[in-house]
């Protein structure tokens, strides 16, 4: 498998924040299936966001191979935007728009305005815009977030069969059992790189990292 996403000691300051990524490296699989927890503030977002080359570090280099699909923790709509789901999905993905609406059984919203959604309705929206570009990587912040259980479960299964369909996920989650139960690998991220590895070692730098114990480990 090649690497579709590397970052080699990337570090990045805010004005106000100071630094939030100090000489962070990485590197993603092709059909990986590769989490990132970590406490607030540790980074996580600001991560993604290099990797998208939306946010340009300070220092290091990152690169991103193939199309990337983006699931941000929420999307910012004016109130009176009349966008309806439809609207926002075929506007990314064109003719992929229709698949997706059938992987995420969009049929109840597809016609909604999405300032109108609930926060879990707004979320699989996201999801579904990412997805209906075919990506080759797929970078996640916080999707399972507003989930209810069903949903949840069915979100899983999807990224899971991406995954084995040759898609990378990469998935920031504070939802710390989700990450260990399912990743492949796991980034633990606080400003620095905590530890990375199997998530079964993993639960080893939790308590120093958070501060607290992982429920069944």
């Amino acid at each position: 498998m090649g690497k579709v996403v590397v970052a080699d000691n990337v570090t990045h300051s805010y004005p106000q924040r100071g630094a939030v990524l100090e000489n962070v490296s990485l590197s993603v699989d092709e059909g990986e299936f590769y989490g990132i927890i970590g406490p607030n503030g540790g980074g996580k977002t600001t991560l993604l966001k290099v990797l998208l080359g939306l946010v340009k570090p300070d220092r290091g280099i990152a690169f991103l191979r193939g199309k990337a699909g983006y699931v941000p923790q929420n999307l910012s709509v004016e109130p009176y935007c009349p966008a309806t789901v439809k609207d926002l999905v075929t506007a990314v993905g064109g003719r992929s728009a229709h698949e997706v609406l059938a992987q995420l059984h969009l049929h109840e919203i597809w016609n909604r305005r999405f300032v109108d959604l609930s926060g879990g309705q707004k979320k699989i929206s996201l999801l579904a815009m990412a997805l209906s570009v075919s990506p080759k990587v797929l970078l996640l912040d916080e999707p399972t977030a507003e989930l209810d259980v069903h949903f949840r479960k069915h979100v899983l299964n999807l990224l899971r069969d991406l995954s084995r369909r040759g898609t990378a996920v990469i998935l920031v989650s504070h939802d710390i059992n989700f990450v260990l139960t399912n990743a492949d690998r796991v980034l633990v991220l606080s400003k620095m790189v905590v530890f990375e590895g199997s998530p079964s070692k993993a639960g080893e730098v939790i308590p120093k990292v958070f501060g607290m114990g992982v429920a069944g480990k």
